[in-house]
């Protein structure tokens, strides 16, 4: 559509129709604003943060105007650019998972950031582009001191699509998953639990799958699961996750197991059909059909905080961003680690959240004005904003040691216990390598997950999602 509006402008302009102005279009040299769409999957608590940071990017840079627009989930998001990709019409940015990015780059639609990024010239140097560039002086790229504070892991996720290296996002909403448990129900039962690694005032830090396991049998003979309804406790069960994909994925690199790769060329490979895989998920299954481990399906929901907060369940893992949807007024509620292998091994932990990206643009300056209001969500002020507005991650290592934000995460509350516990866990944090098709295996592991918890074989289910992911490549 851009270059279509771009050709129709010139055949206006070969006519003498010189007064025809095209939407979106800035002249070189000329004033005027260029509009900057962002998509993105942020719901209506967050769509006002972001547009703090709209109001004031735009106050700083007028000769712009920035349009955010939430496309619903992650998924629809997706889909939703990659359908608009064929037409023309792909936003100037958007919030995307890495594997995403590699369908964009697919369809030759994802921007490289590295011409941006290393960019040491002023931008002023681009009055080409805008006349009124010419009083900024900052620098377009990342200084060296901003490269260097981006959390290490964050920002080194922009660069998993080739073996150059090359950065096709900068990180925005990040998280990881934790486990949240009953505190009270804990407090109340700490002399039981103490052989579970549980302190006497109900604390619990560094839980291992044996303890959880423990602690999932003991709930099942307790007062307080006694004490649930016919209907609750018909699906009851000690320990649930909210993501069963990211559950087969850790659970698989827990045991030993492998999850996917990708060749030097760019090709990924689906590799998670080995015995170390098997055995993680069939020890999940045992406990499942025990009535001791749950995930979401089990209570019919798309995630466990409905059921962890009627004490359906007494510990469950999200994500460190969801600690709100795990708070109640009836319970305390506490954060934990991941829990780990009791052997301490192969320890892992999913790095989620998603990054911004920028597509290919024949405007130069909406291009340009893109990259420059990503430059701006990721700066200081509003990695901070972000950060102590949200239960996301600080992205910076200097808005993690700020004083605001040790300030924020020293109230107590569960927010910020998972923010602090969930930072805790960085060097266990695992990235998935990205490419066309790694977003669609986590489909098919969810959906291999959630076969073997009906009935369905170990051997079926792995056998039926290899045969589905290897439709992909």
């Amino acid at each position: 559509m851009k270059k279509f509006l771009c050709l129709i402008a010139l055949l206006f302009a070969s006519a003498g129709l010189v007064g025809c102005v095209v939407p979106g279009v800035t002249p070189g040299g000329a004033t005027g604003k260029t509009t900057i769409t962002f998509w993105h999957a942020m719901g209506q608590s967050n769509q006002v943060i972001i547009q703090e940071m709209i109001d004031s990017f735009e106050k700083a840079y007028p000769m712009f105007e920035v349009e955010q627009y939430s496309q619903g989930g992650y998924t629809d998001l997706r889909d939703k650019i990659l359908n608009s990709i064929p037409v023309g019409e792909a936003p100037t940015i958007a919030q995307a998972y890495p594997d995403h990015i590699a369908n964009y780059l697919n369809a030759k639609a994802a921007q490289e950031l590295d011409s941006y990024i290393d960019n040491t010239q002023a931008l002023s140097a681009y009055t080409n582009l805008h006349a009124d560039f010419a009083t900024y002086t900052e620098q377009v790229g990342f200084t060296a001191a901003d490269k260097a504070d981006f959390v290490d892991a964050f920002y080194a996720e922009g660069a998993v699509y080739d073996t150059a290296k090359t950065m096709y996002c900068v990180p925005f909403n990040k998280s990881t998953e934790v486990l949240f448990y009953n505190k009270d129900f804990f407090k109340a039962h700490a002399a039981d639990l103490a052989k579970y690694g549980v302190a006497a005032d109900g604390t619990w830090t560094k839980p291992t799958w044996d303890q959880v396991e423990g602690i999932a049998q003991y709930y099942l003979t307790s007062a307080e699961y006694n004490a649930l309804d016919a209907e609750l406790k018909a699906t009851a069960a000690g320990f649930s996750a909210d993501s069963e994909a990211n559950l087969f994925i850790t659970l698989t690199q827990q045991w030993g197991g492998a999850y996917t790769s990708i060749a030097a060329d760019g090709k990924g490979s689906y590799d998670f059909n080995n015995a170390k895989s098997k055995e993680a998920i069939s020890w999940f299954y045992n406990n499942y059909k025990n009535n001791l481990f749950g995930t979401s399906t089990r209570f019919g929901t798309d995630y466990s905080s409905d059921a962890f907060k009627a004490m359906q369940c007494i510990m469950t893992i999200g994500s460190s961003a969801g600690a709100s949807y795990n708070t109640t007024a009836d319970f305390k509620t506490g954060v934990a680690e991941y829990p780990q292998r009791a052997d301490g091994t192969n320890k892992q932990v999913i790095q989620q959240g998603t990054n911004v990206c920028l597509f290919k643009n024949d405007n130069d300056l909406e291009e340009l004005g893109g990259w420059l209001f990503m430059k701006w969500m990721t700066n200081f002020d509003n990695a901070l904003l972000w950060c102590t507005e949200t239960a996301y991650f600080p992205i910076r290592e200097s808005v993690y040691n700020s004083a605001e934000f040790q300030g924020k995460v020293a109230d107590g509350s569960t927010a910020s216990q998972a923010q602090k516990v969930g930072w805790s866990q960085q060097q266990y944090f695992y990235t998935s390598v990205a490419f066309m098709g790694s977003s669609n295996a986590r489909d098919e592991v969810e959906a291999l997950v959630q076969a073997v918890l009906v009935g369905t074989t170990v051997d079926e289910a792995y056998a039926t999602a290899i045969k589905n992911c290897n439709k992909l490549v």
